[in-house]
C-alpha cells in the first residue's frame, strides 16, 4: 500500500520523531511503502513504538467535499538544490570522496550508536510516519470513515457495488453510475445497455448552493424506420450515465464500470429479485440468461461473456459504444434480428438536462422528473395531497389499495433506486427497457437486447426528491417503477416525507397485485443530509427482494 502524506500531516508527524534523531534529518513526504502484514500487526507496532518513547498520532480519513479530496505530496527539506539533486550519483553522494566517506559511515555507524539501535530507531521512525498518514487513498474501499451514504434499490448485489463506491469516497452520482451498470448484469429483465432512464440529480455549485436537475436519457428516440420485427429505440444507457458522471462524479469512470464488467465475466448467483421477475413474466426469453435457461432459481449461477466484452468497451468511454466498433456491431446485429438501427441515429443521440417540476411546501422544495408522463403526473398528485383533508380517506388515512393487473396492464421492465452521499448530494433514478427483457433477443456478440419504442404497455416511472432551500439539506427521496408507479410513490412517500412515519413503516403498507405491480423505495432524512445522517431511515418495498443500506454505520 502506498501512503502519501500532506504537508500539514508532516508537521504533526515531526513531533513523533524518535528521541535522539537529528533535528536536521531530511524527511521527504513522497511515498512510504508498507507491507500489509506489517500494517496488520497493530499491537506489535504500537508496543515497539511505546518502548522507544515515541508519541503516536492517529489520523482519520477526512470526509470533506469531493472537490477537496486531494492527496498532496510534500517535502520538509527545502535546502536541497535541483542542480545538486541531478548531480548525485546512484548511491546519493556527490563525488567519489563522498561515496567513500558514506561507505565508512555505514561500516562504523554514523551516529556512534550500535547498529541494532540505529535500525530500531529507523524502523520506529518509519512506522510513526506511516501511522500519521491516511490508511487508504480516495477510490479505495474504506477511505471514508463513518457514515458515507444511503442506498435503496430493487437488486441487492447492485446495492453492494454502490456501497463500495460510497465507501471509497465517491459521490451519489458515482454510486448511481456503478449501480446502474451493475443492474444491466444482475437485473437484465429491467435494465440494460440497450435501454435508458431518467434521474433527479442533487449536487452543489461552486458557491455550495443546491442544484436540482433532471437528466433525461430515456430510450424513446427511434433508431431508424421500423424493420420487419418492429421499431427499436437508440441505446441510451452509456451516454446517459457518462453525462451524470461528468456533472457530479469524482472517481475515475473506468473504476465505476469495472464492477459490472467483472460480474458479467466471472459470473454471479442469481438473486431472488431476478428470479422473481423471471417467474412473474412466465420465464426468460431464450438466450437472455446465459446459464439459466428460460426458468431461473435463486442462487443459480449466471455468466455473460458477451456482455462483459461490451462493458469493456464502455469502460474505454461511451464514444466507442456510440461511434466506434461496438456501434458498427450493433447496427449489423440489429439487422440480423429484423430491426433497423442506423449508425447516424446511434452516433447523434444525446442525453438532455431538463428543469425539474417543482412544488414548494413551506421552505421545502419537492422536485419531480418532468418525463415521462407517468413521472410528471406524480407532481400534480403530490401537490393535491398537501392538505390532509384532501386525502382519499381523510386526515391520517391511508390511500386506497393500488389497482391490480386487471386495471393496470403495465408490466415491470423497469427498476428504480435512490442514492445519497455524505457530501450532501443525491441521485434518484428509474431505468427502463420499456418491456421486460426489451425485445427479448440479445445482440449477437454483445449480450444485451435492444429496446422497443415505448407504448401503452411500457412501465410507469415515478421519482421525487425533497430538499430544504434554507438549510440546503436533502430530506428524502422516493423512487418507483412498474405498473401504477405514481400511486405506489404516493402511498409510501406521503407518510414518510409529509408525515412522521419512517421509511420502513411507510413502505410496509403499500399494496398492489398482479404482474404490473410497482416497487417503491424510500430514503427519509427528516433532519437533513449531510447535517444529521443519524436521522435517516431507508427501506425497500417488502413485496420485492431489494436491499436498503446505510453505508458506514
Amino acid at each position: 500500500m502506498i501512503v502519501s502524506i500532506s504537508a500539514s500531516r508532516m508537521r504533526l508527524c515531526a513531533r513523533a520523531a524518535p528521541t535522539g534523531a537529528s533535528a536536521s534529518t531530511s524527511v521527504t513526504a513522497t511515498a512510504t511503502t508498507m507491507d500489509r502484514r506489517t500494517l496488520g500487526r497493530t499491537s506489535t507496532v504500537r508496543a515497539a513504538i511505546d518502548s522507544l518513547g515515541i508519541v503516536r498520532t492517529r489520523m482519520r480519513a477526512t470526509t470533506a467535499s469531493p472537490s477537496a479530496v486531494r492527496t498532496v505530496a510534500a517535502s520538509t527539506d527545502d535546502t536541497r538544490r535541483p542542480d545538486a539533486r541531478h548531480a548525485r550519483s546512484p548511491d546519493g553522494s556527490h563525488s567519489p570522496q563522498e561515496r567513500q566517506r558514506a561507505t565508512g559511515l555505514r561500516q562504523q555507524g554514523a551516529t556512534g550508536l550500535p547498529r541494532r539501535v540505529v535500525r530500531g530507531l529507523a524502523l520506529a521512525g518509519v512506522l510513526a510516519l506511516a501511522a500519521c498518514g491516511p490508511q487508504r487513498q480516495p477510490g479505495v474501499v474504506g477511505y471514508v470513515e463513518g457514515f458515507s451514504g444511503a442506498i435503496v434499490t430493487d437488486e441487492p448485489r447492485a446495492a453492494l457495488v454502490a456501497r463500495d463506491v460510497l465507501s471509497a469516497g465517491g459521490t451519489a452520482a458515482d454510486a448511481a453510475v456503478a449501480l446502474s451498470l451493475a443492474l444491466t448484469v444482475t437485473l437484465p429483465s429491467s435494465a440494460g445497455l440497450g435501454g435508458g432512464g431518467v434521474c433527479l440529480v442533487v449536487d452543489r455549485d461552486a458557491e455550495n448552493d443546491l442544484r436540482v436537475e433532471a437528466l433525461d436519457f430515456l430510450p424513446n428516440a427511434p433508431a431508424g424506420p421500423p424493420g420487419p420485427e418492429g421499431a427499436v429505440a437508440v441505446p441510451a444507457m452509456p451516454r446517459g450515465l457518462y453525462a451524470l458522471h461528468a456533472r457530479a462524479g469524482v472517481l475515475r469512470w473506468e473504476s465505476l464500470v469495472i464492477p459490472a464488467e467483472t460480474l458479467a465475466r466471472a459470473g454471479f448467483p442469481a438473486s431472488r429479485a431476478l428470479a422473481s421477475e423471471v417467474q412473474a413474466v412466465g420465464g426468460a426469453p431464450p438466450g437472455m440468461l446465459r446459464g439459466g435457461g428460460a426458468s431461473l432459481g435463486e442462487g443459480q449461477r449466471l455468466q455473460n461473456l458477451d456482455l462483459a466484452r461490451a462493458l469493456g468497451q464502455v469502460r474505454v468511454g461511451p464514444g466507442e459504444f456510440h461511434a466506434g466498433a461496438i456501434a458498427r456491431e450493433m447496427t449489423a446485429a440489429a439487422g440480423q434480428q429484423g430491426h433497423t438501427l442506423t449508425a447516424e441515429a446511434v452516433r447523434d443521440w444525446r442525453p438532455v438536462w431538463r428543469p425539474v417540476l417543482r412544488r414548494d411546501y413551506g421552505s421545502h422544495i419537492d422536485a419531480f422528473a418532468p418525463v415521462p408522463d407517468s413521472a410528471a403526473g406524480l407532481a400534480d398528485a403530490w401537490a393535491a395531497m398537501d392538505d390532509p383533508d384532501d386525502r382519499p380517506d381523510g386526515p391520517g388515512g391511508a390511500l386506497a389499495p393500488l389497482p391490480d393487473l386487471s386495471e393496470s396492464q403495465r408490466g415491470r421492465g423497469a427498476t428504480a433506486f435512490a442514492v445519497a452521499d455524505s457530501y450532501g448530494g443525491a441521485v434518484t433514478c428509474a431505468l427502463t427497457l420499456n418491456r421486460p427483457f426489451g425485445t427479448g433477443q440479445p445482440l449477437a456478440g454483445l449480450g444485451f437486447p435492444l429496446v422497443p419504442l415505448p407504448d401503452a404497455r411500457s412501465p410507469d416511472l415515478a421519482l421525487m426528491t425533497r430538499v430544504n432551500a434554507n438549510s440546503k439539506v436533502i430530506l428524502g427521496a422516493v423512487a418507483a417503477a412498474g405498473g401504477a408507479a405514481r400511486d405506489a410513490a404516493l402511498q409510501a412517500g406521503l407518510p414518510a416525507l409529509k408525515g412522521d412515519v419512517g421509511a420502513r413503516e411507510a413502505v410496509a403498507d403499500v399494496r398492489a397485485g398482479g404482474l404490473g405491480r410497482a416497487l417503491v423505495n424510500v430514503i427519509d432524512c427528516p433532519d437533513g443530509l449531510p447535517r444529521a445522517p443519524e436521522s435517516c431511515s431507508v427501506a425497500v418495498d417488502p413485496r420485492g427482494a431489494g436491499l436498503a443500506l446505510r453505508v458506514g454505520d
